[in-house]
């Protein structure tokens, strides 16, 4: 029995291949989804850690806020949002901000407090 793929059966194998693209690629863009970047600002109020986050691309309603990976807030889409840490001394915080509810999220900041930090 000869096992080499038959012509149709490349052809079959080729569409499928590329009909699997358009819904990686095409979908995504016609459904308007954009990147969704999250940037911080650091600094002290009276010793306190304090970051700005600062926010564009998300779309929904309201954007939960993850400090090292506990969601510390929900807040209004708005671009923006300040953590208040409670902290200080020596620290590192990773950010994501996420739409809320979703697994929609923006890329993770990181910011340094003490140790060559501010």
């Amino acid at each position: 029995m000869n096992k080499q793929p038959t012509t149709v059966g490349m052809y079959l194998l080729r569409r499928a291949f590329l009909l699997s693209l358009l819904f990686v690629v095409v979908i995504p863009i016609a459904l308007g989804q954009t990147s969704f970047n999250l940037y911080a600002n650091h600094y002290k109020v009276h010793g306190i850690h304090t970051v700005d986050l600062f926010w564009n691309g998300a779309s929904s309603g309201n954007v939960d806020i993850y400090r090292n990976g506990v969601l510390v807030e929900t807040t209004a889409n708005d671009g923006a949002y300040t953590d208040f840490t409670g902290e200080n001394g020596s620290a590192t915080y990773t950010y994501r901000a996420c739409e809320a509810g979703t697994g929609i999220c923006s890329n993770q900041v990181s910011v340094r407090f003490g140790s060559g930090g501010k």
